[in-house]
């Protein structure tokens, strides 16, 4: 069975799936990523068909439903998730992870034929598996200014990749220009890129610590203005990606959210209309 060893955000993953999607490179995801040696966090296995009875989603497990694109269930100490959601049309995918054994087992209905199997899973599962790790997935774009991350988070359409580009042009290095993971290590917050990203030249693997917050058209055009931590807590999380079916998960992404909104300098950012707001963040 091939097996491609990838770290993410500073979390190594195998992921190992059968011939069938060996032609498809990496899931559709960034080589850039992959690694040579590590000990992984988990292991991803990837095959055909329905799974076991046993391990089938039960309905009286349902936890939660994101519209009809996927669900989760519990199951003995672990999750299920589903995409469509029940009632929303034939299962496409099963993705069942045991966080004690650091196993999840994605199985694929025999029709699909997708470079990316993982697809709508995709986040839901990640957003599970990196609150393990003291991790929140972001939905935020992220720039090294001496050695330091920047995030710059907001809504679709907000300007993340508007502001990558400038930022890459000025010489700075791009983490990533969509999804961005914080995480709590050894007391610090730090930004890393994804390999979910819009344009592939605007990601890397590498973290660096955050030094600053921006939340994008919370202020007048040109504006940047200082938030208090409380303000920018609830900011951040509206562009979390949630495990509200969690507790334990929840309590994780708190810790993170609260520190990054502490400790982050966080700011209310305009739309950029020239480049007077560049040069007013570059004297921050």
């Amino acid at each position: 069975m091939p097996c491609w060893l990838l770290r993410i955000a500073g979390v190594a993953l195998s992921v190992r799936w059968s011939d069938r999607f060996e032609g498809a490179g990496r899931l559709g995801w960034d080589d850039s990523f992959g690694v040579d040696t590590g000990t992984p966090a988990c292991v991803i296995r990837i095959q055909q068909g329905r799974p076991p009875r046993r391990l089938q989603p039960d309905p009286e497990g349902l936890e939660f439903s994101s519209a009809s694109v996927w669900a989760v269930f519990r199951r003995n100490g672990g999750w299920t998730f589903a995409s469509p959601a029940p009632g929303a049309g034939e299962w496409q995918r099963l993705l069942s992870w045991s966080p004690r054994r650091s196993q999840a087992d994605l199985w694929l209905n025999p029709s699909i034929v997708d470079h990316d199997p993982v697809q709508n899973l995709t986040l839901p599962f990640f957003t599970a598996l990196f609150a393990q790790h003291q991790g929140i997935l972001v939905h935020a774009a992220a720039v090294v200014v001496d050695g330091r991350a920047w995030v710059f988070a907001g809504p679709s359409g907000s300007g993340k990749s508007h502001w990558t580009r400038q930022w890459q042009e000025r010489g700075l290095a791009v983490l990533d220009e969509d999804r961005v993971v914080l995480r709590l290590l050894d007391g610090q917050v730090w930004a890393f890129g994804t390999p979910w990203h819009l344009e592939p030249r605007l990601c890397s693997p590498r973290g660096a610590p955050v030094e600053r917050l921006f939340f994008l058209q919370q202020a007048e055009p040109d504006a940047v203005r200082e938030v208090r931590p409380a303000a920018a807590a609830t900011l951040l999380l509206r562009s979390t990606q949630l495990p509200v079916y969690d507790p334990q998960a929840m309590q994780a992404v708190l810790d993170v959210v609260g520190q990054a909104a502490i400790h982050a300098g966080p700011f209310l950012l305009g739309r950029a209309t020239g480049d007077r707001l560049f040069d007013r963040l570059a004297m921050l």
